[in-house]
């Protein structure tokens, strides 16, 4: 029993010598009141210092593949619309759209849209969605375009991505 007592007290010393020691702090002085003739100086809220850039953060996007080879069975849209919404907050990202005739790969560098093919590479302002109806069909078409101001049709102010039925 003594040495469970004499261990007790042993613990117990070591756990009060081991604790942090909190610093002594010299009492805040309060600041003394302007004097008449000198005006309160205005006072401004504390405002925190900005974060410094995250060296971790993703600079670019992959988007992956938007496959539009068969009109009867497209896949990837959840791709495009991840493009369209990274590149809506103006970071840079790619994806692949895969066509009948081809595959392409539009890129956004956080100021205009590249589209490249196996031949050739065009450089685009920004990505003009048009609705329009036809045969009872409203058609939602996504295009490419250097106008910001109308629709255009495709030509060297516009070149159309593809289009969709959106009601039938």
């Amino acid at each position: 029993m003594k040495k469970q007592i004499f261990g007790l007290i042993c613990l117990l010393a070591l756990l009060t010598a081991c604790t942090p020691k909190q610093p002594d702090v010299p009492a805040a002085v309060p600041p003394a009141p302007p004097s008449a003739g000198t005006p309160e100086p205005s006072k401004q809220p504390d405002m925190p210092e900005p974060l410094p850039p995250d060296p971790n953060a993703i600079q670019f996007f992959d988007c992956g593949t938007f496959d539009l080879s068969n009109a009867d069975s497209i896949t990837g849209r959840e791709n495009f619309e991840e493009f369209l919404n990274v590149t809506g907050t103006g970071k840079s990202a790619s994806i692949e759209l895969t066509k009948q005739d081809g595959t392409l790969t539009l890129s956004f560098d956080g100021s205009a849209y590249t589209l490249k093919d196996a031949n050739a590479q065009t450089t685009w302002k920004q990505i003009q969605v048009t609705e329009s109806s036809a045969s009872g069909k409203i058609y939602q078409t996504f295009r490419l375009t250097n106008d910001e101001n109308e629709e255009t049709s495709d030509g060297e102010q516009a070149v159309t991505l593809f289009q969709e039925v959106i009601e039938s």
